[in-house]
């Protein structure tokens, strides 16, 4: 089933997991940890399903799980099997971010360069208004105009290596 995060479901499940965040550590709503028993014709062998998430306390005693005996046998190949998702997962995030991080290098280099582009043509355009029939005021304002857009077009080359290190950062 697929719910829309702005679905009433949704925000009903967002405001229960902030309201845990914020809860007292003694009065829990939501647990961590959890056992269940299943039936000897899905399997006669013990099964363990791990799902792993930052815990800073361990569960209370009748949540834990007694494997008696059996964590031995399974210990050595539940943490290889938990190592080995742990880096395809830091791997898969890893290129997630290098996806990102290209996508945002190539979006404000072409970003500058457009502006660059549309100052200089702005710029290069024949001047087909007649400044003499301009007032003085006007006059000076179109030339301050015209040295904006020439400063800003002094500034552009400047500014794309530390929005590129921005990103790099980030």
């Amino acid at each position: 089933m697929l719910v829309h995060l702005n679905h009433h479901l949704a925000q009903m499940a967002l405001r229960l997991l902030r309201a845990e965040v914020w809860n007292q550590p003694e009065r829990p709503k939501l647990f961590r940890v959890t056992a269940r028993l299943i039936p000897d014709a899905i399997s006669r062998e013990p099964l363990v399903l791990v799902y792993t998430r930052l815990a800073d306390e361990l569960p209370a005693e009748p949540g834990r799980v007694r494997p008696s005996g059996l964590w031995s046998q399974i210990e050595a190949p539940l943490q290889r099997a938990l190592e080995a998702r742990m880096e395809e997962r830091a791997a898969s995030l890893q290129r997630l971010l290098d996806e990102r991080e290209a996508q945002e290098k190539a979006d404000i280099t072409a970003i500058l360069g457009k502006l660059e582009t549309a100052i200089r043509r702005e710029l290069d355009e024949p001047e087909y208004v007649q400044l003499e029939l301009f007032t003085s005021s006007e006059r000076e304002q179109y030339s301050r105009n015209v040295a904006a857009l020439e400063t800003r077009l002094a500034q552009i080359p400047g500014e794309l290596e530390p929005e590129l290190a921005q990103i790099r950062a980030r």
